[in-house]
């Protein structure tokens, strides 16, 4: 809804969603991005405020914070009570992880002009990209072997970086070489899927692995070779 411009909608859909959920931190902070885009600050800083510093996975959240603390509550910068902030500031702004790089890839490709990616990518995702792949009737028909050998995949990044294995370990070592090994592979999906909507506006579908793994290759953030 926020990426037709249909801000009240979000707002009413979020809202809603962490009424059901109060811990649905992502959605939380997406929320309050929201409210200080519409210039409510206050609101903001309110929904800020119910999410535990461990629980931000962009620096831009953290900042806000800092920030709103600073001109709302008269927080001074070098107050104590800012630390936990500026402790998970410093654990996201270390190395880029894997989410970093494909995404620095996606804007490196908007910047050359590539502006009708997120369209293509409701026809793409459910391909196997340039290797082709077996339909779900002929896959039906594989023996056992065959079938194990078949779910073991291939997926490149468009720095040349390389991982193999099915679509759940696939997702894992990437999650490894992320700026938190230890997070839940469903957060490490929700946390990409939140950053690439917020760069790019496309819907970045996080229930599974393959899901996950094909719709990113429908927008260009890598390449399904097997």
């Amino acid at each position: 809804l926020h990426a037709l411009s249909d801000e009240s909608g979000a707002c009413r859909s979020l809202r809603r969603a962490v009424r059901l959920d109060p811990e649905f931190h992502e959605a939380r902070i997406y929320l309050s991005h929201i409210l200080y885009e519409r210039g409510d600050h206050l609101g903001a800083l309110r929904e800020l405020n119910r999410v535990p510093p461990a629980e931000h996975w962009d620096s831009l959240s953290l900042w806000r914070v800092i920030d709103l603390k600073g001109s709302i509550e008269g927080v001074k910068a070098k107050d104590p009570a800012l630390a936990p902030w500026h402790e998970r500031l410093a654990e996201l702004e270390t190395e880029p992880d894997a989410i970093d790089h494909l995404l620095a890839e996606v804007e490196m490709a908007f910047a050359e002009g590539v502006e009708d990616v997120c369209s293509e990518h409701e026809s793409t995702v459910g391909s196997v990209g340039s290797g082709g792949g077996q339909s779900s009737g002929s896959s039906a028909l594989q023996t056992g072997e065959e079938w194990r050998a078949a779910a073991v995949h291939r997926v490149r990044t468009r720095e040349g970086e390389v991982f193999v294995g099915t679509w759940e370990q696939i997702v894992t070592c990437m999650r490894d070489v992320s700026a938190d090994a230890a997070e839940p592979i469903s957060t490490f999906m929700r946390r990409a899927a939140q950053r690439v909507r917020r760069l790019t506006g496309c819907v970045l579908p996080c229930n599974d692995a393959e899901t996950f793994l094909r719709a990113s290759a429908g927008i260009g953030l890598l390449q399904i070779e097997v």
